[in-house]
């Protein structure tokens, strides 16, 4: 097994802040740097049972899986049984001469593999979570493991504090543990992610890209109110600002409520939204808050803190 080289930073003076940050993944328990290149295909994002896909100009490179399991495994066992069984799918023949996978610490991860060109595996497991997170890699290869997978593990970070990250496709956030993944809207060049708390308030954080014609014979007030809108919102106000020297615009509006006796009574749930236009990206963000009375909104600049790409 390659030695291992020293983690990965955060940061990567070399790219763009916005490409750096495509490279992030945080998600509940977790957060990695992925390899330059690599892309999210494919994804299900569900809390107890979740995985991701990546591909690399069209090659398969990795997938990722998460799932809460009830008590601490045997990982050891466990990497040599996917193994052999995957040893049984594609090579019948080997599957009866294998007898173990070769094991080596990687960071935080028990890796398995065993010859160049066979499968490749990575294990940890979280136990105040009751989370095990696996990385499966189809294709053993030593160059690869030194320069791309060897870094991905290092750069592991569980994600747990009161405070936890969400960063997919490009969008990077911070919220507090009491805000929830809801659902992902992917559109094309968009996507949006929601959240909401168990006193129900939601928080909906959306990245669009094609600005030059999301923009075209409209305004960015605009544009937002169209959003906000669809989603059965009514507009109060909108206010023309800056955010971190991008134009912007805050948007005040209210929503039906959406729980409890405010949905029986038609009661309307104040609402504070902001949108801006990073030019040198060539993306909109846009965060949208709404909830009952008495939910306070988290402020942008917690939401969106810099405090690395």
């Amino acid at each position: 097994m390659p030695e291992a080289d020293a983690p990965p930073a955060r940061r990567d003076d070399r790219l763009p802040l916005h490409l750096q940050r495509l490279r992030h993944l945080s998600w509940e328990g977790f957060s990695f740097v992925l390899p330059p290149g690599w892309e999210i295909t494919a994804y299900s994002l569900d809390a107890k049972n979740g995985q991701f896909q990546f591909f690399e100009r069209g090659t398969f490179r990795a997938q990722l899986v998460w799932r809460k399991v009830p008590k601490a495994p045997d990982l050891p066992r466990i990497l040599n049984e996917i193994h052999r069984r995957q040893l049984e799918k594609d090579a019948p023949g080997s599957s009866k001469s294998f007898s173990t996978l070769e094991f080596a610490q990687i960071g935080r991860f028990l890796v398995g593999h065993d010859r160049p060109g066979l499968p490749c595996q990575a294990s940890l497991f979280q136990p105040d979570r009751g989370l095990l997170i696996q990385w499966v890699f189809p294709s053993y290869d030593p160059g690869d493991f030194i320069t791309s997978w060897m870094p991905l593990l290092d750069s592991f970070a569980p994600n747990d504090a009161a405070e936890m990250r969400w960063e997919l496709f490009g969008l990077s956030l911070r919220l507090p543990r009491s805000m929830t993944f809801e659902e992902i809207t992917p559109d094309p060049a968009n996507v949006a992610l929601s959240f909401e708390t168990r006193k129900h308030a939601k928080l909906v954080a959306r990245r669009m890209g094609l600005p030059t014609i999301v923009l075209a014979g409209t305004s960015l007030a605009r544009v937002h109110a169209r959003i906000l809108e669809r989603a059965g919102s009514r507009i109060l106000s909108c206010e023309d600002l800056s955010m971190d020297g991008h134009r912007a615009v805050r948007t005040r509006f209210d929503r039906r409520g959406m729980k409890g006796m405010e949905k029986l009574v038609g009661g309307w749930w104040p609402g504070d939204a902001w949108i801006w236009h990073d030019e040198i990206e060539g993306r909109i963000y846009a965060i949208e808050q709404f909830g009952p009375r008495k939910q306070i909104p988290i402020e942008l600049s917690a939401i969106i803190r810099r405090d690395g790409p």
